[in-house]
């Protein structure tokens, strides 16, 4: 969802032309610590062989943390996040559909 999430902070820094940049220039930060939250993740439950100090309880409270300061940042930009989860996650979306096919394909592989 993060992939997604990110996606649609492009799309609507992209079409929104009422945002001044502060405004844009804090989405972008924060979602660039998403991303950074996210890798961190990754390493402490050890998906990877960079390791890091951090224990996977703390990663994911960090990861958690960015989120929702993200979508502060968006809430600040009047961004629909409640709307958006919607659409991501429900069955309209043919992204989603698209994923579970590559997961599921990638299960039966195994």
């Amino acid at each position: 969802i993060v992939d997604a999430l990110l996606k649609a902070v492009a799309y609507a820094l992209e079409k929104e032309k009422s945002w001044n940049g502060d405004k844009m220039e804090t989405v972008a930060e924060e979602a660039a610590e998403v991303s950074q939250a996210a890798l961190k993740l990754i390493r402490a439950k050890e998906l990877s062989w960079n390791p890091t100090p951090m224990d996977s309880g703390e990663a994911w409270e960090n990861l958690c943390d960015e989120i929702i300061d993200l979508c502060l940042a968006l809430d600040v930009c009047r961004f629909d996040v409640a709307g958006f989860a919607g659409y991501a996650s429900s069955s309209q979306n043919p992204k989603l559909k698209r994923w579970v096919d590559r997961l599921e394909k990638k299960e039966d592989a195994e």
